[in-house]
């Protein structure tokens, strides 16, 4: 809570005026009169002692309130914040409306924060904050607030608290310090830019108290964002500018690291040895000696460098950067010698916690890498690029990066190109100049395995340049002409091919690049040259696979020019020129495909048959059984295209397009045949709800892995299992992957209409807190979804149904005004729910007045009973029962809602208004049209309940007793069976007592 940048101004509140003693002042007025005089004089240990006293010895005192609170102002001017917080707690339990009362509540949240009770004092600023936001020590208690949450990383929180403080009190005094929260809240959060802008406005106003503090931090958030130079002349500003700072060290320091992150090793060596030895007890010295030894290092001086280490090493022996200076003069000494790796063999043996210890590792796998042993170099530096280094300074991180290089190399090696293109992308800011190197070339050659080549271009480039008749130019050569073709500059592509062709002495390297490239220039749509190239490997003499290629590649030109013909009848050719190459069954695979564009699908279905027949091995042998079963599924021959699919998943199980065949499978079984039973239907609707499963658990990168867990959501819904909706909905929701095609795992359409669903089953079941969430998840989740409008207003019928009447008429009131309103076909709800709002807000005459404007403005509203029901009801509570009983009887007349509960409840609403205006002959007949027109068991009873009081008014005792015998028999589960009873009781001792008089 003491960071250097927070000021607290512990200001003392003045004590009341004592004023004249009073004549016979007891031992506690003496006592209280001492204390203020102790405050007053700022003496607050003694201030505090004697108000401790008055509160224990006197405890009834008509002065023990105001003793109490300034017991904890002394406490709070004495660092004693804990006892503080509890002694303004106290006063607040005692006089809660006391003078002191607001100055307590916030001294209170004060007095917590300064102690470090971050939870509590969080608590009582927000409950001073609620209770008087405009008081002028609101510029204490948010700015608390955001410190609060920033310490807590609640950065949103934070920020709004700061800001806060700044709308209110832009000149308070805690305004900097709001401000410096503020870009403290940026810097944490990564957004350093914002960061930065902050700090320098409080830098530049010099007589600000945190001016020094902000410019330092301004100098740390340019470092951290690489720019050196500003940095270093902000922490040189800095000193020049503040010369009474007590940062001027940690400024130097700093400074000196930017001078070394610009790579002027030598000044940066210079300006950290002559810090190191102005002060050499400084906190700090260690990592100026480390720091020097480092830059030198780097500058190529290893035994200066080794001297440095070595001050650290005798020195600050304890320093955390010890065994980085151990690992410093290593470097240095391998540097001069590189045998020196055989004479520190024993001290890593004696060091085997040292940092010492992984450079031994990392040689020995650099050793496995020389010897091609690459998945073993993997293994052992897969280990150390996991484990931490100690410290966290450039050393630590140029081990750590030297470590993950030699991984990527390896793994590079064992052909896990995508793991090794992340570890080298990792390291493209290296520090390291030569590592740097390294890694570009490193990166360029992973980049050509994983055709990236605009990456890979430039880098092959520079080193054709600087090498352009090395031994590895002819090579060089054909790698830039695949980045020019894989980038479809296939000028510059054929350009470089002829170079290499010229260039190069190794014939069946020239046949490998020359059938690359056709592929590419195939894929680049530059037909003409890829039709040249295939041509030219199939010419006479070449080796029979290059003939091959050379066939099948022309063949795949033709079928993408729409030479469908041409392209079956070369692909023949190549299936009987070649019967054995494994391009034979491409060949009569592609053909199929051909054949079936060209409409002629059963010989198509006849070529997929002969690849699944007479190649079942072949790579082609899945994509013909799926191309198969697609076809006969386009043709309605479902029967054979199940059987295909289930052919696919029984033989290829791994198979990267499992997923596919799952997936239309499942659609298969979904679909409905009027032949199919029942039972043989549900079947098969399980069984194709365990294929989503599948997918959904094995094909997580599928592209149809979200509609399948919808598809599984769906049905989930359909047997209200709210269990497992709410978890597949979670599912989709927090999946933030890609799919295998690059894609959003899950699509915003997918997710909207999940979200939806979730929300509607919630909503069906009366979940409607449920509701709420999946409906605002949709909304803030799915801002564009075709499903938002709809959202929004589940959202706010939710709260409508949750009693939450204010917020359902902002909600509704803003979906009223929204123009994308006017064509949503449940937009008379609007007015009505409006209305009802302000029913419930007991607003009746504007209720009336917006419910009347629905039936005109939406004439074929299917819901327009209930407005005529709202009303009803309004008109009734304004005791207008005549007007009422007009509108209740269009409820039960009302072509669409004159069977319904509401109708129900009209009708209930007439007997009632006939009961308070006391014609109860008139509210029976209409309480017991309830019971007899409507099956609303609820309504039912309610109404008999009613109809036997009416008869009660009357003195129709037996009457009475009948309903409530009645409502007892027929509806004794519902809410009124135990009022019927009760009045039960009462009614057949008054019928008793009628009949006994009726005798006499």
């Amino acid at each position: 809570m003491n960071a250097l940048w927070w000021i607290v101004v512990l200001s003392a509140l003045v004590a009341p005026a004592i004023g004249a003693r009073p004549a016979h002042a007891d031992e506690a007025d003496d006592r209280f009169a001492v204390a203020a005089e102790h405050y007053r004089a700022e003496r607050w240990q003694l201030a505090a002692e004697e108000f401790a006293a008055l509160v224990a010895k006197h405890p009834d005192h008509r002065t023990r309130g105001e003793a109490e609170f300034f017991l904890a102002e002394s406490q709070v001017q004495l660092g004693d914040f804990a006892q503080a917080a509890e002694h303004f707690e106290a006063y607040l339990d005692r006089e809660p409306n006391g003078r002191y009362a607001k100055s307590a509540l916030f001294r209170a949240g004060e007095a917590l924060y300064l102690g470090g009770d971050g939870e509590r004092a969080a608590r009582q600023l927000a409950a001073f904050l609620e209770a008087h936001p405009d008081d002028e020590l609101a510029a204490y208690a948010l700015p608390y607030l955001g410190r609060l949450a920033l310490d807590a990383k609640k950065f949103d929180e934070a920020e709004k608290r700061f800001r806060a403080a700044l709308d209110k009190f832009p000149s308070g005094p805690l305004a900097d310090e709001s401000r410096f929260g503020l870009a403290r809240t940026h810097e944490q959060q990564g957004n350093h830019a914002a960061a930065e802008e902050g700090f320098a406005s409080i830098s530049a106003r010099r007589e600000s108290p945190i001016a020094d503090v902000a410019q330092f931090r301004l100098g740390l958030v340019r470092y951290t964002r690489g720019g050196y130079a500003a940095a270093e002349k902000t922490f040189a500003e800095l000193n020049s500018t503040f010369a009474e700072t007590k940062l001027a060290a940690k400024s130097d320091y700093w400074r000196a690291l930017a001078i070394k992150a610009q790579q002027r090793f030598d000044e940066a060596a210079r300006v950290l040895i002559e810090n190191a030895e102005r002060d050499p007890q400084s906190p700090l010295a260690a990592n100026l000696r480390y720091h020097a030894g480092d830059a030198l290092l780097a500058a190529g001086k290893n035994d200066a460098a080794i001297e440095q280490f070595d001050r650290v090493l005798a020195d600050y022996a304890e320093s955390s950067l010890a065994d980085d200076a151990l690992l410093g003069k290593t470097q240095a000494l391998l540097a001069k010698d590189p045998a020196a790796v055989d004479a520190l063999a024993e001290a890593w043996k004696q060091h085997a916690e040292s940092p010492l210890a992984r450079v031994a590792r990392r040689l020995q796998a650099q050793a496995s890498i020389d010897r091609g042993q690459y998945d073993a170099a993997v293994e052992q530096l897969k280990v150390l690029a996991s484990e931490a280094v100690p410290g966290d300074d450039a050393a630590a991180t140029a081990e750590q990066q030297t470590a993950a290089y030699f991984l990527a190399v390896a793994q590079h090696g064992a052909g896990k190109y995508e793991e090794a293109l992340a570890q080298f992308a990792a390291l493209q800011n290296a520090a390291d100049e030569s590592l740097k190197s390294a890694v570009a070339l490193g990166r360029a050659s992973t980049l050509i395995r994983l055709e990236r080549y605009q990456q890979a271009k430039p880098i092959l480039a520079a080193f054709l340049t600087s090498h352009p008749e090395g031994p590895d130019a002819a090579t060089c050569l054909a790698e830039l002409a695949f980045c020019h073709a894989g980038l479809g500059q296939f000028d510059d592509a054929r350009k470089r091919y002829e170079e290499f062709a010229n260039a190069a002495k190794d014939g069946a390297a020239v046949l490998a690049t020359t059938h690359r490239l056709a592929e590419m220039a195939y894929r680049g749509d530059r037909r003409d040259w890829a039709a040249a190239l295939f041509a030219v490997l199939a010419r006479d003499g070449n080796p029979a696979e290059y003939v091959a290629r050379g066939l099948s590649g022309q063949a795949w030109c033709q079928f993408t020019d729409d030479d469908l013909a041409g392209s079956a009848a070369t692909f023949l050719q190549l299936v009987e020129q070649f019967p054995t190459d494994p391009l034979a069954a491409e060949g009569a695979f592609v053909r199929g495909k051909a054949l079936e564009k060209l409409g002629d699908y059963d010989p198509a279905l006849l070529m997929y048959r002969t690849v699944i027949d007479k190649f079942p091995d072949a790579p082609e042998a899945p994509g013909a059984i799926l191309a198969a079963a697609e076809l006969h599924e386009r043709l309605k021959q479902r029967a054979d295209a199940e059987r295909y699919y289930r052919q696919f998943l029984e033989r290829f199980p791994q198979h990267a397009k499992l997923d596919t065949a799952l997936y239309q499978l499942a659609w298969l079984l979904r679909e409905r045949d009027a032949s199919v039973s029942e039972t043989d239907a549900a079947r098969r609707a399980a069984e194709a709800e365990t294929l989503f499963e599948r997918l959904r658990h094995q094909h997580k990168q599928s592209p149809l892995w979200s509609d399948a867990v919808f598809r599984l959501a769906e049905a989930a819904r359909d047997r209200k299992d709210v269990a497992q909706v709410a978890a597949l909905i979670a599912e989709l929701a927090t999946a933030n992957e890609k799919s295998a095609d690059g894609k959003p795992l899950v699509d915003a359409q997918t997710l909207s209409h999940a979200f939806y669903l979730q929300g509607r089953l919630a909503a069906e079941l009366g979940d409607w807190s449920a509701a709420d969430k999946a409906m605002t998840a949709l909304v803030e989740h799915c801002p564009e979804s075709d499903l938002k409008l709809a959202a929004q207003f589940w959202v706010a019928e939710a709260a409508y149904r949750q009693g939450e009447y204010e917020q359902a008429g902002t909600r509704f009131e803003a979906l009223a005004a929204d123009p994308q309103t006017t064509a949503a076909s449940w937009r008379g709800m609007i007015p009505l729910r409006r209305a009802q709002v302000l029913a419930q807000q007991k607003k009746w005459s504007d209720a009336i007045a917006l419910a009347a404007t629905i039936e005109k403005d939406f004439p074929d509203f299917a819901q327009q009973y209930e407005a005529d029901y709202l009303i009803g009801r309004c008109l009734a509570a304004e005791g207008k029962f005549d007007e009422a009983r007009g509108y209740y009887a269009k409820v039960t007349q009302s072509r669409h809602g004159g069977k319904t509960e509401t109708a129900a409840m009209a009708q209930w609403m007439i007997g009632e208004s006939y009961f308070h205006q006391k014609d109860f002959a008139a509210a029976v007949k209409e309480y017991l049209r309830v019971e007899i027109l409507y099956a609303y068991p609820k309504w039912q009873a309610a109404a008999l309940v009613q109809a036997g009081k009416a008869y009660e008014s009357d003195g129709q005792w037996q009457e009475a007793v009948k309903l409530y015998s009645q409502v007892l028999r027929k509806y004794g589960q519902t809410e009124y069976a135990a009022e019927a009873a009760t009045r039960l009781r009462v009614v057949e001792q008054r019928a008793r007592s009628g009949d006994e008089a009726a005798k006499h």
